[in-house]
């Protein structure tokens, strides 16, 4: 009996330490495998094949495989390593993605929408699958909808993808056959907006184009035009030399008790703070020069206040 419970410990010691090696291969076939991954995903192809090896059925290193694959032209076998992908990690979009452009190429196209409205539902905000459920729908004729989903990238991140958007939303507002997929956009502005337009008064070829975008925002019901938009619109008005369209453009945007102060000179007399935009003062002294320019009280002058510069006052009849 003790020498058969002598052996039964030790089959079981053996199990547990088997065990045990495995679990820890496993750890670290993982670890080297999300390293590798991460790599491999940065454009290291040597290191998909190190993940390959690692984890031959890590669901990101076969969607990876696939990728590579679809990129050499070997569409069946990508499909396959992308299928297995999605397999082991149905909330993963991304190989759901490249699946669907598979699909339609292939002219399956029901299927293939399918699949990218279900990316587009697992992963609603990153900003990847935005750009590339864009890319599809733009490849599927539908601007409308690719626009939706750059403007959702953009919003995602906005700071990464500006330099690489506001172009494209540009060269949309160019196209006289596309710009009105921007009018959802212009109606209830996503934050990235007057970003946008601060970026397409400085780079638009054409003032017509500016225009059209102004029209957009004027026809909103639900967020009128702010006034970053219209001192945008309105310097570049001013560089073409369009000064009375800008003076129009600048008027209407005024509220009542501001156009109170039209006159031969706009706040002629300081009454009100400096506006430093349209037609009003502008007071922008060279940053670190230590010059202060400001209205403020003082003495014997009519009204309430007068222009204060470098501790210097002046009277509104002197300005």
């Amino acid at each position: 009996m003790a020498v058969k419970s002598q052996i039964k410990n030790n089959i079981w010691r053996v199990v547990l330490v088997a065990a045990a090696i495995m679990i820890a291969w496993k750890s670290i076939s993982v670890n080297m495998a999300d390293h590798f991954i991460k790599l491999a995903g940065e454009g290291d192809q040597d290191a998909l094949d190190s993940a390959l090896f690692w984890d031959a059925d890590h669901p990101r290193v076969l969607a990876l495989q696939g990728s590579r694959l679809l990129d050499s032209g070997q569409e069946d076998l990508a499909e396959k390593f992308l299928i297995r992908s999605v397999l082991e990690n149905p909330a993963d979009a991304r190989p759901l993605l490249l699946l669907a452009d598979i699909r339609r190429k292939r002219g399956e196209e029901s299927v293939a929408d399918q699949m990218v409205e279900t990316a587009n539902r697992l992963m609603p905000v990153d900003e990847n699958i935005q750009r590339g459920v864009a890319v599809y729908w733009n490849e599927r004729g539908m601007l409308n909808s690719a626009v939706e989903h750059l403007s959702i990238a953009l919003t995602a991140n906005y700071l990464k993808l500006r330099d690489e958007l506001f172009p494209v939303f540009l060269r949309i507002a160019e196209n006289p056959e596309a710009y009105e997929t921007l009018a959802p956009l212009a109606d209830d502005p996503p934050i990235w907006w007057e970003g946008f337009v601060e970026y397409a008064t400085k780079n638009a070829e054409n003032i017509d184009t500016l225009r059209l975008i102004a029209t957009l925002r004027k026809n909103s019901d639900k967020v009128p035009i702010t006034e970053r938009e219209r001192n945008a619109y309105i310097k570049r008005l001013r560089k073409e030399g369009l000064l009375a369209e800008a003076y129009l453009h600048w008027v209407n945007g005024l509220d009542k008790e501001q156009r109170n102060l039209l006159g031969y000179i706009y706040n002629g007399n300081f009454e009100h703070e400096l506006s430093n935009s349209g037609f009003g003062w502008y007071a922008n002294p060279p940053k670190k020069s230590g010059i202060i320019i400001n209205t403020a009280k003082t003495y014997g002058i009519e009204g309430k206040q007068a222009l204060y510069t470098s501790g210097l006052l002046y009277t509104s009849d002197a300005a």
